[in-house]
């Protein structure tokens, strides 16, 4: 799972895309509320013009969303085999910045934090230098502790008519006669003075912040498609495969699951089982439910996320570097697009579909030689993803499901099965990392096994071999 250092990735108008490494120190963006300068290691990512107004974007990497004009005329991009050289800022179409562990999980120091909503859409974190707001209510003129307010909402652009909503829900309502604020951003930037109309929201408790990257970057660098259709009522009638069409001739095809039961976890005859596989059990899965066919593959990803973070580039092949959060924000775009309730497998799903009613230790079979007929692993793969549902399905009619990326589900992981239910079992309620099953491209064919296990933190993006597939619960 190691990646290269170099890992900007650079979208040019031209449609070209290069990876290297950004060295300018910062990125100063001139919005409607100041002028504001970001270290160019806490940036997620930009979009150049990408707004219908031309508005330039930046996401950092704890989730703050700042719109403007940037105001580099140009960046510093290190290409190994280029070199050095300045980028004009009108040939950049977007950046995708690289992301270390580090940066993932920045925080301020203190956990404290207050959420400024602006009312062009920005959402900025850090504190408030002022401690006080003075306002007028019933003529009378009021001074406002901000450690006592819980939230104040901006109701009226012109006379600055404000909400004041304290910790026991009184409110107190009136103008503001505080015409500026001085915003102290988590990220080290100062911005003095800010007009106090530019604001609709301001909250103010003190809560830890919340900076794991979900993908926010890829809320700015594509929209979600307009052009999602599928018809619900397939569902009902139990359809054997359904079609979700995406658009741009994108289709994404389900596969119905059978309710059912099967042992999960390996045997003691597997002389290949892990102690992370024990103790194997009978699981029922009560109700049936819809499977992808397929990983998602990179233009599905890119038909709903905007963005495309993978490290071997193909429409058809399946979309990788994503982390679990990424993953379930494109469950969760694909669920508002069509009404569906789609999410990842549980642990228990997945490998009650990867067997798919058969009981040998791989599913699709015992030998190396018909492995490589069913997936991607080390000894066939090149160590390079392929396009989907170019090997042999499973008996259930899915692809892939050993082999070329490691596919996310929705449980915690433990070093040992913990299921407190034998029916739908959900995994463990807390945890470090989330799992992974199937094995990749990097993984030889013991990881075939279908008992087989594996995990990783749930914001990681470092590997080119980790992707996801999607199920659609029947209601």
């Amino acid at each position: 799972h190691q990646r290269n250092c170099l890992d900007d990735t650079v979208h040019f108008s031209d449609g070209s895309i290069v990876r290297g490494e950004i060295t300018n120190k910062s990125i100063s963006i001139q919005t409607s509320y100041g002028q504001i300068s970001i270290p160019i290691r806490r940036c997620a990512a930009i979009a150049v013009g990408n707004d219908v107004d031309g508005i330039d974007t930046l996401v950092t990497v704890n989730c703050n969303i700042i719109r403007g004009k940037i105001l580099n005329d140009s960046l510093t991009f290190d290409v190994s085999l280029l070199g050095t050289q300045p980028v004009p800022k009108e040939s950049i179409k977007k950046i995708v910045f690289r992301q270390s562990s580090d940066e993932l999980s920045f925080e301020n120091e203190n956990n404290k934090s207050n959420r400024f909503l602006m009312r062009n859409g920005d959402i900025l974190t850090g504190k408030c230098a002022d401690s006080e707001l003075s306002m007028i209510q019933d003529k009378k003129n009021l001074s406002i502790n901000l450690t006592e307010v819980e939230k104040i909402q901006i109701q009226c652009l012109e006379s600055c008519v404000a909400s004041v909503l304290l910790p026991k829900g009184d409110k107190i309502q009136g103008q503001l006669i505080t015409k500026t604020i001085t915003i102290e951003l988590e990220l080290g930037t100062t911005i003095a003075n800010a007009q106090i109309c530019e604001f609709s929201e301001i909250l103010i408790s003190s809560t830890k912040t919340q900076t794991s990257d979900r993908v926010l970057r890829s809320v700015i660098l594509g929209g979600r498609s307009k052009n999602v259709q599928v018809n619900p009522a397939l569902f009902a009638k139990k359809q054997e495969i359904i079609n979700i069409d995406l658009g741009k001739n994108t289709p994404l095809k389900l596969k119905r699951i059978p309710a059912g039961s099967f042992v999960m976890g390996s045997p003691p005859e597997d002389l290949d089982r892990s102690l992370n596989e024990q103790p194997p059990r009978k699981i029922s899965i009560n109700r049936a439910f819809y499977m992808g066919v397929t990983e998602i593959t990179q233009q599905q990803f890119i038909n709903i996320m905007g963005v495309n973070p993978s490290f071997f580039p193909g429409r058809n092949n399946p979309v990788e570097r994503v982390s679990w959060y990424d993953a379930i924000e494109f469950c969760n775009r694909l669920s508002q697009a069509t009404g569906l309730q789609i999410r990842l497998p549980s642990e228990a799903e997945w490998e009650y579909a990867c067997r798919a009613g058969e009981t040998s230790t791989c599913g699709s079979g015992d030998s190396t030689k018909t492995l490589s007929e069913y997936g991607w692993h080390i000894r066939n793969s090149g160590l390079s993803t392929h396009p989907v549902a170019q090997k042999k399905p499973n008996p259930w009619g899915l692809y892939d499901m050993q082999g070329n990326v490691e596919e996310w589900c929705m449980d915690w992981y433990a070093n040992r099965y913990v299921m407190e239910m034998d029916t739908d079992p959900k995994g463990p309620a807390t945890g470090q990392e989330r799992v992974l099953r199937g094995g990749s491209i990097a993984g030889d064919t013991d990881n075939f096994r279908c008992a087989s296990r594996s995990y990783e933190e749930p914001t990681s993006r470092l590997s080119g071999a980790t992707g996801f597939r999607i199920v659609v619960e029947i209601k």
